[in-house]
């Protein structure tokens, strides 16, 4: 029996989602909790990867079982095992064949900006603050121009480049002001290392107006060499992968949750 989680963390303490050898990732916790319930090590699936501090209200992760827990067992003993700072929100039975990377229609990602003088404790590694006035309205003239197919190696690493095509499809990007937050939200198939973080610096760049329209249009088709500034991990979630006929009804839809974290400073 294959299991479908949709998982909900904070990356802060995380060298990002997916394990690795030398450094604490969020699919190392997830193993062990599962390890602690089925006596066994049982290695899981991924939606898909999470840079370290970067966080994630819709991880979709499946492993599969031959013990016969209900669905609310899985839930409630995984969170008992795991740190709190990573939770098991849902749980489903799915079909045997079904890999959260490779069936996923989409993609959605957020990047929450604070525009105010002074910190607040209460946001710290959750939004990243920036003192100085944007101009939302040319940048979300920018975000439009990122909509449909287009290259994006100015926005990504040399190293994904040798592993993966730069071109990818961009179905939202919208720049959504809300008091003294910024939401940008993007939606893609898939996603290119740090290429969010690019796309949302090139944003900011334009709203100091260190950058033009026409820059970041150059940027988009190869017209230039400027090179995109990646904004820090830590103002970015993974809000929900998509995926057909499968968890409508799933607890990470886009908004709510981090419209919670930002709306009474995290509290």
């Amino acid at each position: 029996m294959r299991i479908a989680l949709i998982i909900e963390y904070d990356g802060t303490n995380y060298h990002g989602f997916q394990y690795q050898k030398n450094a604490l990732s969020v699919q190392e916790e997830i193993e062990k909790s599962i390890y602690k319930l089925e006596k066994r090590s049982i290695r899981i699936k991924g939606s898909g990867r999470t840079d370290a501090g970067v966080h994630s209200l819709g991880q979709v992760i499946v492993f599969d079982t031959n013990s016969e827990y209900s669905l609310d067992v899985f839930v409630n003993a995984l969170n008992h095992y795991l740190p709190e700072d990573i939770s098991v929100k849902k749980s489903y039975i799915v079909r045997n064949d079904f890999d959260p990377r490779k069936h996923a229609r989409s993609r959605v990602y957020r990047y929450v900006i604070q525009r105010s003088k002074t910190r607040s404790p209460f946001l710290k590694n959750r939004v990243l603050r920036l003192s100085e006035d944007l101009d939302i309205e040319i940048m979300s003239e920018g975000a439009s121009l990122f909509l449909g197919i287009h290259d994006f190696t100015r926005f990504t690493t040399p190293e994904a480049l040798r592993e993966t095509t730069p071109i990818r499809n961009i179905l939202r990007s919208e720049i959504t002001p809300d008091g003294e937050f910024i939401n940008y939200v993007v939606e893609s198939n898939a996603f290119l290392m740090h290429q969010v973080r690019r796309m949302i610096g090139s944003l900011v760049d334009l709203g100091r107006h260190i950058m033009s329209l026409d820059d970041l249009a150059g940027m988009i088709d190869g017209r230039n060499e400027i090179v995109s500034n990646s904004l820090p991990p830590y103002g970015l979630y993974l809000d929900k992968v998509y995926y057909d006929g499968m968890f409508d009804d799933d607890v990470a839809r886009d908004y709510s949750k981090v419209s919670m974290v930002t709306s009474d400073k995290g509290i």
